[in-house]
């Protein structure tokens, strides 16, 4: 009977035994499969921030989409990354808030430049840009000198004049691939102007504002302000990742 319960017991303890293996086997793998999730991200990170350095002339940060599969790599492909910086410069504009956001990307391969099924930008124009911009298109477009610019929600207001007696409300729309500055309304005094007088210094303020210097395949979709910035939204689809003649990688 003893013999019969020590055999049985040693039974037991060997089925244990190959669980707690198995267990200890599939944890073992999981790990092995996350360490290498997390190096084959790290290393596509780095590819994409280097590019992004090379496009930008600035340390950018990026983001990964949620995981990313080593089959979509053996593909050459990315769900989904971000790009952002908050120091991009143009020619004429400097430390623009960029987040560009790339979505079913097939990464570059030879001569084939990377592609990006859908893109989507926004560039963030510092407050302090918009109101020496206004500043100085009043002054030559209308002939009146601007003593304080102030941007919130509902548009841009111009506070022109001696002592800023008028505030000119604009408000930022799009056309095509132009910002338009459309004069909404005028306050003198605190007191609203007829429509007609409103057009009359309208007409003398151009108010198309053409937005230069963007990938072809990104189009210029809507504009926001805030009391800090004003913001461009782009869009894009069937992007072919490049600057110039040269291959983004």
């Amino acid at each position: 009977m003893a013999e019969a319960m020590d055999l049985g017991s040693w039974i037991q303890l060997k089925k244990r035994r190959v669980v707690v293996v198995t267990v200890s086997v599939v944890m073992v793998a999981i790990v092995l499969a996350l360490l290498s999730q997390l190096i084959l991200s790290s290393r596509i990170k780095a590819r994409i921030v280097v590019a992004a350095q090379k496009a930008l002339h600035v340390d950018p940060t990026v983001k990964l989409g949620s995981g990313i599969a080593a089959l979509e790599l053996l593909n050459r492909r990315i769900t989904q990354f971000e790009v952002s910086t908050n120091s991009y410069s143009t020619t004429k504009i400097s430390n623009i808030g960029l987040v560009a956001s790339f979505s079913g990307v097939t990464l570059p391969h030879g001569n084939i430049c990377a592609t990006a099924k859908n893109v989507n930008v926004s560039a963030s124009i510092g407050a302090a840009y918009i109101s020496k911009q206004m500043t100085a298109r009043f002054k030559s477009q209308a002939g009146l000198s601007v003593s304080k610019v102030v941007l919130d929600q509902g548009g841009i207001n111009v506070e022109a004049g001696p002592g800023g007696v008028a505030t000119i409300i604009l408000t930022p729309t799009t056309s095509g691939s132009n910002l338009v500055l459309t004069v909404k309304s005028i306050l003198l005094f605190g007191q609203p102007l007829a429509p007609s007088q409103v057009a009359s210094i309208a007409g003398k303020v151009h108010p198309v504002v053409p937005i230069n210097q963007v990938p072809s395949y990104l189009h210029l979709k809507s504009v926001r302000t805030s009391t800090t910035a004003l913001t461009l939204y782009f869009e894009g689809s069937n992007a072919v990742l490049h600057q110039g003649s040269r291959c983004i990688s």
